[in-house]
């Protein structure tokens, strides 16, 4: 947990994530990557990122639900420029399921310019919106059960590719508009004909 303090990560850093853990901020994160030297955020069992940190070899192999993701708290920011966030996400079974976002925003502020969000899940989504405000520009969302899930705040997302999902690419459950121009949602009709994408009560505007 990252409280009143500012966490930089510089360019072609690899973050890599054990099991059951996960960043929780408070304070502000600044992940500047370049085009040419990506920051990555992914699972401990990633060999194709930074090797093999584990040192097991080929035993383990990452796949989603590998580390439970981001969570930006009321009051934090975030700006993620030029990575890459895979294999986070929360699914666990017992009585009942559980299943969490890779990133869930719950009253911060949150950027993502150049970045791609793919936990490869059926039953993940890949960002929850619950308050504060999260900008997309240029990003690519893709491969999970929900694109982005909208239930608090504000959401604005241009220029990016938001496709491959089983349910919603984006769904609106607040009642106000959300900003979602000028993206790819899979195939050329746009958010008006597509029927992943749905709402509560709001309406998208593409």
């Amino acid at each position: 947990i990252f409280s009143g303090a500012t966490l930089t990560i510089e360019p072609d850093v690899v973050v890599k994530f054990s099991y059951t853990t996960e960043l929780n901020l408070e304070g502000a994160l600044n992940a500047i990557g370049t085009m040419e030297q990506p920051i990555r955020f992914t699972s401990i069992a990633d060999d194709t990122a930074g090797g093999d940190t584990n040192g097991d070899g080929n035993a383990s192999i990452s796949r989603y639900a590998d580390w439970e993701g981001i969570f930006l708290l009321p009051g934090a920011s975030a700006t993620i420029q030029h990575a890459s966030i895979r294999y986070g996400g929360i699914y666990q079974c017992s009585f009942t399921c559980i299943s969490r976002a890779l990133i869930q925003n719950f009253g911060g502020m949150l950027t993502l310019t150049n970045v791609e969000l793919s936990p490869f899940a059926p039953y993940i989504d890949n960002l929850a919106q619950f308050g504060g405000s999260t900008t997309i520009i240029n990003s690519r969302i893709s491969e999970a059960r929900d694109g982005i899930v909208v239930s608090g705040g504000t959401l604005m997302i241009h220029g990016s590719s938001i496709a491959g999902h089983l349910g919603y690419r984006l769904r609106n459950n607040t009642g106000s508009t959300i900003d979602a121009t000028n993206n790819w949602w899979g195939h050329a009709g746009g958010p008006q004909h597509d029927t992943n994408l749905g709402g509560n009560g709001g309406r998208i505007l593409g």
